[in-house]
């Protein structure tokens, strides 16, 4: 008799489709069906290509370096501003940023439309969903990521020019991120609700809780950190995504005094608004979380993960190698908890840019920090815990946090594809939080100690300085090396730096920026400036610190990539930023109570005596539309005044803009400010503004100006107003005779 081959229940482990394992199981085996697919989808040359480029030394190198650069970001929460004073795109045009990758408004889901209409009327662009809707539908508004202009938004992630926005910055290279205030709980723009509360609460937010959490941040004695605060609230149960409730209540906490203290602003209405939101630190933990990744991008080679966002219809990544570029797959739908009534069939798909938390660790990967939120989003502690260990990676310690709890082994850092699995023996690999046997004893202090010495950010030194000693007898002369900074430019700047090297001369040098001067006739002066100044139609912008700083007739040169200045080299970024343009945005013309509300606040300041009679001269003349007037007034007012934007080109400039505004060229003004005399009669720097001005181009502040002047929201001058010593306060004069001349 032959022997049986199977004396006891067979047990089976399947590998393929479904359909193998049903034979066996039904012919009483114990059949354990595997979750394995094979490499690349069973293409094989694609499968070739993922071997050959897992732990490819360039890749491992490349990521290294993108670990490092996350970890040395020092975000730190400086301001909040509105939305068209930080990103220079929303002064210019009716552009909206909105959650997720590109998505054209035709494809948008339905929530995220609903967020665009709301937004749409809030700017004063519509009166009513009809007209916002049909404006959407026309190509009136444009629409872009929020990634693309280093911002974030939860939700929908609605952003438009009069939203205030948290202001993050990297304490290390000046870089900045933003995010847009959270709405609290309730009836929100984000989740696509319309209606007057939510409209209400909207303004009140620009008007009061924006600007008194402005007045408060900038009046600390140092900017608030947000990374300490993640690293205490991880110890108190939140995972900074799902459940900020500790955060929210540290950061209430550590502002209190500060809001207190702006009462007239709205600072103790503010308050009541922290204590009633344990939402309101996402915000925060998205754009710092953006800022740090957003250092890893443009490291070649790099696998990182630097994007994770949905829009409603599909899911992006971006990578640090590839930079700019997405990948993008259908978004799925949320397995979560329902409203008593409600299922999976009423829910939309994944929306938010929120899983930029995730990227920088934080969110799924730290969920076992937060046990109370199993509950909430599905699961157990026990299971909150076995996710954690297997979304943690095999390589780096935390970015400088804490543990998530005891036992655990607590917030990993980023995940990057593909993801490879060690098999056999790992050497020289330590335990996460066991230090190597090395001999020394160990720092045996707990958690609770770390955070404090950690986030700390260490002294600096710029490039080029001396810090161990000078020259010596022995080692002769010690030559500082050039010092490099990054900059973005304006397109006419981005240009210039961009082409043929050429010779150039320091003009004017202030505290804030270097003025070049320039053989080019659109763009006679070049500027560079501070990250924290103001920003000009012709600059490029420092992304961090910058030293030495030239002083006027320091030899410059620009051209091939880069502004040099002395002892000091700009890379200028491959990507340039467009200048706000103010072409179109008073077509329908400004209100009347907010023209009078801006002549009351211009008249109480003091103007110039030698522009008083150019200026009456101006007016009647517009109102006449006599032309030749006009010009004969302009070539009166250009280069009156001291400094380098003479009062009188201030004023011509307000014009140049309100005729832009309202669809309507001032042909004589911009005739005499581009004659080929005008160079001899006005300093470069305010001749190379004025040409901007001809082409509609501006500052910030001025274009939100004129925005407001047709908003149903209380005008805010101030911003333009501050600009310069006078600079602001002429050009909002120019804004006025301009738009008044023309009712």
């Amino acid at each position: 008799m032959t022997p049986s081959l199977l004396d006891h229940t067979p047990r089976i482990a399947a590998v393929g489709v479904d359909g193998f394992a049903a034979p066996a199981r039904a012919a009483g085996a114990d059949v354990r069906q595997l979750a394995w697919r094979p490499p690349a989808a069973g293409d094989p040359a694609l499968g070739a290509k993922l071997a050959r480029l897992s732990a490819h030394p360039a890749v491992e190198a490349a990521n290294s370096r993108a670990l490092d650069a996350i970890r040395a970001v020092q975000p730190l929460l400086t301001d909040v501003r509105p939305a068209a004073e930080v990103i220079p795109a929303l002064a210019g045009e009716r552009l909206l940023l909105h959650a997720g990758p590109p998505l054209p408004y035709e494809e948008m889901c339905g929530p995220m439309r609903a967020a665009v209409t709301g937004a749409v009327i809030l700017e004063g662009w519509a009166r009513d969903t009809e007209s916002a809707e049909r404006l959407a539908r026309s190509g009136g508004i444009r629409f872009a990521p929020c990634h693309h202009h280093d911002a974030v938004g939860p939700m929908a992630g609605i952003i438009s020019p009069s939203m205030p926005l948290l202001v993050v910055e990297d304490a290390a290279t000046g870089r900045r991120a933003y995010s847009n205030l959270n709405e609290g709980k309730g009836r929100c723009l984000r989740y696509g609700a319309l209606g007057a509360d939510v409209s209400a609460r909207l303004r009140w937010m620009g008007e009061r809780l924006g600007p008194s959490l402005g007045a408060a941040l900038r009046a600390r004695r140092e900017p608030l950190n947000p990374r300490a605060l993640t690293a205490q609230a991880l110890l108190m149960g939140d995972e900074c995504h799902s459940r900020n409730t500790a955060a929210s209540a540290l950061f209430a906490r550590e502002l209190a005094p500060d809001l207190a203290r702006q009462a007239a602003l709205g600072g103790i209405e503010a308050l009541d608004f922290l204590r009633d939101n344990d939402y309101w630190f996402l915000n925060l933990s998205m754009a710092a979380s953006k800022l740090a990744m957003a250092a890893a991008e443009g490291i070649a080679h790099s696998t990182v993960v630097t994007t994770f966002a949905r829009n409603g219809v599909r899911v992006g990544i971006r990578t640090a190698g590839t930079g700019a570029e997405w990948y993008t797959a259908p978004a799925a739908m949320v397995e979560g908890l329902y409203f008593a009534g409600y299922g999976p069939e009423d829910a939309n798909p994944d929306i938010g840019d929120s899983a930029i938390t995730e990227t920088h660790g934080l969110g799924g990967f730290a969920l076992a920090a937060a046990p109370a939120i199993t509950g909430f989003v599905g699961g157990t502690p026990a299971l909150a815990r076995r996710v954690s260990r297997e979304m943690a990676p095999d390589r780096g310690p935390p970015p400088r946090l804490p543990p998530a709890g005891p036992r655990l082994r607590g917030e990993p850092p980023r995940h990057r594809p593909p993801r490879r699995r060690r098999h056999g023996p790992r050497t020289r690999r330590h335990h996460r939080h066991r230090p190597p046997r090395t001999g020394h004893r160990p720092d045996r202090r707990g958690p609770h100690d770390r955070p404090a010495r950690l986030l700390r950010p260490g002294p600096r030194r710029l490039p080029g300085t001396l810090v161990n000693g000078g020259p010596g007898p022995e080692r002769g002369p010690v030559v500082a090396p050039r010092a490099r900074v990054l900059a973005d430019a304006t397109g006419p700047a981005h240009a210039l730096a961009h082409g043929p090297r050429r010779p150039a001369r320091v003009v004017a040098a202030t505290r804030y920026a270097v003025y070049l001067a320039t053989d080019h006739t659109d763009l006679p002066a070049l500027a560079v400036v501070r990250p924290d100044a103001i920003r000009t139609p012709n600059a490029a912008v420092l992304r961090g610190p910058a030293a030495p700083w030239p002083a006027p007739g320091t030899p410059a040169a620009y051209g091939e990539g880069e502004i040099r200045l002395g002892a000091l080299t700009v890379r200028v970024g491959t990507t340039p930023w467009s200048a706000p343009r103010v072409h179109g945005l008073l077509t329908a013309g400004a209100r009347a109570d907010r023209l009078a509300e801006l002549a009351r606040v211009v008249r109480a300041r003091p103007l110039d005596p030698a522009c008083a009679t150019p200026l009456r001269v101006l007016r009647r003349a517009l109102r006449e539309h006599d032309d030749e007037a006009v010009r004969r007034a302009a070539r009166t007012l250009l280069g009156r005044g001291p400094g380098l934007t003479p009062s009188g080109d201030d004023i011509l400039c307000g014009v140049l803009l309100a005729a832009h505004a309202l669809g309507t060229p001032a042909p004589g003004i911009a005739a005499e400010v581009t004659a080929p005399g005008a160079v001899a009669r006005t300093p470069l720097v305010s001749l190379a503004l004025l040409r901007h001005a001809v082409r509609g181009e501006c500052v910030p502040q001025a274009a939100s100006l004129l925005r407001g002047l047709a908003a149903p929201y209380p005008l805010d001058p101030d911003p333009l107003l501050a600009v310069g010593h006078h600079s602001g306060t002429d050009l909002a004069r120019g804004l006025l005779a301009g738009l008044t001349a023309r009712r």
